[in-house]
């Protein structure tokens, strides 16, 4: 379960972030503990936090 604004340095089986975690249930992975992200999950994470940021949801000028 990825979220846009998932640290890039959260659980690499659910997002949650190591502080918070404790032990979590997920449907693929069952019980389990805090997992090291990937590589590559950090920099997808990293990427959509940018793009999150640059590209707001909420338009200011209405």
């Amino acid at each position: 379960m990825s979220r846009a604004t998932d640290e890039p340095s959260a659980c690499g089986h659910c997002g949650i972030p190591a502080r918070v975690h404790y032990q979590q249930w997920i449907e693929p992975v069952g019980w389990h503990q805090w997992a090291a992200p990937t590589t590559t999950q950090i920099l997808a994470r990293m990427k959509d936090r940018r793009t999150a940021c640059t590209n707001p949801t909420t338009k200011e000028s209405q």
